[in-house]
């Protein structure tokens, strides 16, 4: 459920800076804690499938319940859906869009029959070798992952298409839990007008991590925003009913921490322009900024600026 928090209620949690980042950090860390618990009173060997949209910090929060679950003596792996690409390249079942180029956001971009089999072996107790894919080569790397789950072991299928019902066809509900991740905040006036929308919410995180992990100029990532939204319409919210529960990532002070980072990608020369950028770069003199290095290690917010417990996964995507 999106909920509407307006720039004066905003301004009004910030005038006390330090509480405001210690109530964030605690209101995000209690929803992860809530999952884990959820997960410990269960039994047996289960299989969470996290799904959130682009810079919802799926990445962060996948690792992060691993960490509640390992630190209560439960064994946890996350493994990226990323992972079992296609090649677009290579693999003549890729799916294409009308104009013939490869569709991305396509579920079926996947090898959904590996996907099934990984899970199926996995919950019988059974070793998988699960594949590591090279973005930057289009291809799968040599070698693999080998995984093997004991008796009371959780793992965390993470990407934007662990909600769909081709994932988990065929398999009991009984060791599934469905977790959906992402912004659900839109900041507004007082009247409701909307100032920034979670999807521009993200699109500022998008812009911070894909320069700091791709090196990614801000018009690169503009160019794919409008396309990255589509394919979320496409292939994630229609399956986002079938979620067990929900967290949110929306953190109260994230729009000035990122606002230095994002007001220098986008004062670049070759920087984007348009009304979509008018409004973003609007809705960022609105706050003031906010010192990166108040932002804990242990932030979601760390996966879109340097810094954090979780770094070196960012950086090697």
């Amino acid at each position: 459920m999106t909920t509407d928090l307006s720039c004066a209620a905003l301004r009004a949690r910030l005038s006390d800076l330090p509480a405001a980042i210690a109530a964030a950090e605690s209101r995000y860390h209690r929803q992860v804690d809530a999952v884990a618990a959820r997960l410990l009173s269960g039994s047996g060997r289960q299989v969470v499938l996290l799904a959130g949209p682009s810079s919802s910090g799926k990445t962060t929060t996948a690792n992060f319940l691993a960490d509640r679950l390992r630190a209560a003596g439960h064994f946890a792996a996350v493994v990226s859906l990323d992972d079992f690409y296609r090649s677009p390249t290579a693999d003549p079942a890729y799916p294409r869009l009308p104009d013939g180029t490869p569709d991305f956001e396509s579920v079926d971009a996947l090898h959904t029959d590996e996907i099934h089999a990984c899970m199926e072996t996995l919950l019988s107790g059974e070793e998988y070798l699960v594949p590591r894919y090279d973005f930057k080569i289009a291809a799968r790397r040599g070698g693999g992952m080998p995984l093997r789950l004991p008796q009371a072991g959780v793992v965390i299928f993470e990407g934007l298409h662990a909600l769909n019902p081709k994932m988990d066809v065929g398999m009991p509900d009984g060791g599934l839990l469905r977790l959906f991740v992402s912004v659900s905040t839109n900041i507004t006036e007082e009247d409701g007008t909307r100032v920034l929308s979670g999807r521009k919410i993200r699109f500022l995180r998008r812009l911070c991590r894909d320069h700091l992990s791709r090196a990614f100029p801000a018009r690169r990532t503009y160019e794919v925003w409008q396309n990255v939204l589509a394919g979320e319409d496409r292939n994630l919210y229609p399956y986002k009913h079938r979620a067990d529960c929900a967290i949110n990532t929306f953190h109260d002070y994230e729009i000035g921490v990122l606002r230095p980072f994002d007001e220098a990608l986008l004062s670049a020369p070759d920087a984007p322009q348009g009304d979509y950028i008018e409004v973003v770069r609007a809705a960022l003199s609105r706050f003031a900024p906010i010192p990166a290095d108040l932002v804990p290690e242990t932030s979601l917010l760390r996966e879109f600026i340097p810094g954090g417990v979780y770094e070196s996964l960012y950086l090697n995507e």
